[in-house]
């Protein structure tokens, strides 16, 4: 059993998020101290080593995203201050190196003769959100290079890199997270089991948003936090559904969007889950249509786990003991702070992790519809069973569910096995 190995970041703040490139061996570090931080593991002394740490926006950074090695080396970031920015590492000649994160005019030349090192630059700045950008993450590699976006006016942005310098960068597809409505809406509860649906969405549609909320230039990370866990505990008493209210976000950031992940299959085409507001709310959603439509609807489960294993309320702490604290009550209980999207590995089924401001993770398993070639029976329970799977479409229910119930879980990730599910607090150091 390997034994962890902390990693002294010597950032000046908290650090807001950690991201591994596609091999592994490179790390980026995020702070609310407004830097990037990227390091490279040395194989013969198994030490992280610090290669390039730079100023990246002008207020906390909040995500990282690596791009497929296929792209070049990228790496993207979002921030409160509104922006998403996508770096370059280029190569320059060390006599001509740039301070890190300027604006690529040029790889410096060089000669055959000249030491060449590393630099990253900026190559691309994206400021269509009107509110603090929460999340980001690059499309599969099938799917060329683009990337997605969710900020706190509720909206998803796709982006697609129409240039081979990576500088030029579209907006092409807006989805309004609050108007996506589906026909099937998985409502389980906590005892694991499959899901009933629902004829529709039962929480109305607002208005798309008209303006962002908070996040300007300078807010801190901080400051941002204790907003959105006051929010929380002033509107769960007096409303509900204000996590569907019209204008999510405007004035209140804990009511705009808060995560997305990738479905990494792609055979059902451009397929992603996201979730807004503190409702607890997950959204799959197929960008391969030609208008954006939610294929499915997650509801949180009614009920909470005992450790004795019936429903009630609160949530288990990390001693195994019931947690009935006022932040872990409430809406703000079931807002998720994470969502991971498993390798298809040859699963007949999806899974999808979602990690929540209440300490806990949640695990979906998410069917796909049976295709009509597939039908007749074979595998299963025979053919009859199929065809109900046929008309049911996108279904889904609770595989697991853990959670320590005393602090916030910062970020969920899913590896190729099902087993293993990695999770981590806030305060990653």
């Amino acid at each position: 059993m390997q034994h962890p190995t902390p990693l002294p970041t010597l950032h000046a703040d908290l650090v807001t998020d950690v991201a591994y490139d596609y091999y592994g061996t490179r790390l980026a570090t995020a702070s609310a101290d407004q830097r990037i931080k990227v390091w490279r593991k040395d194989p013969v002394k198994g030490a992280w080593e610090l290669e390039d740490e730079w100023k990246a926006h002008d207020a906390p950074v909040l995500q990282l995203a690596w791009a497929h090695p296929e792209h070049s080396n990228l790496l993207a970031s979002c921030s409160y201050d509104r922006s998403v920015r996508i770096w370059e590492e280029v190569a320059v000649p060390y006599g001509a190196i740039p301070p890190a994160g300027a604006r690529q005019n040029g790889t410096g030349g060089g000669t055959a003769h000249v030491k060449l090192g590393k630099r990253w630059i900026e190559c691309g700045l994206l400021m269509d959100a009107r509110g603090s950008v929460r999340n980001l993450e690059f499309a599969p590699n099938a799917f060329g290079l683009k990337l997605a976006t969710i900020s706190t006016d509720s909206y998803v942005r796709i982006y697609t890199c129409l240039s081979p310098t990576l500088s030029d960068w579209q907006l092409t597809t807006t989805v309004s997270l609050p108007s996506l409505h589906s026909s099937h809406v998985a409502k389980p509860t906590f005892s694991v089991g499959h899901s009933s649906a629902a004829g529709s969405e039962d929480i109305p549609a607002p208005a798309a948003s008209s303006g962002g909320g908070g996040g300007g230039v300078g807010l801190s990370l901080t400051g941002a936090l204790s907003a959105s866990s006051s929010s929380n505990s002033n509107t769960s008493t007096n409303a509900p559904n204000t996590a569907n209210a019209p204008n999510p976000g405007k004035g209140n950031e804990a009511l705009g969007g808060w995560c997305l992940s990738w479905c990494k299959e792609r055979w059902w085409g451009q397929v992603m889950a996201a979730t807004s507001g503190h409702s607890g709310i997950i959204k799959i959603i197929t960008l391969s249509t030609p208008t954006p439509t939610a294929l499915l609807v997650l509801q949180p489960p009614t009920t909470r786990p005992t450790p004795g294993g019936a429903s009630g309320g609160g949530s288990i702490s990390s001693n195994g003991t019931l947690n009935n604290s006022t932040a872990s009550q409430g809406l703000g209980a079931q807002a998720i702070t994470s969502l991971a999207w498993a390798p298809g590995c040859g699963r007949s089924y999806h899974l999808l992790a979602s990690g929540h401001r209440d300490g806990g993770v949640r695990v979906w398993k998410v069917w796909p519809p049976v295709l009509a070639s597939d039908l007749g029976g074979g595998g299963g329970g025979g053919g009859e069973e199929r065809k109900d799977e046929q008309a049911s479409g996108w279904r889904a229910e609770v595989a697991a569910e853990w959670g320590r119930g005393d602090v916030a879980v910062g970020k969920v990730e899913v590896g190729d096995d099902p087993r293993g599910i990695i999770d981590g607090n806030e305060r990653t150091d």
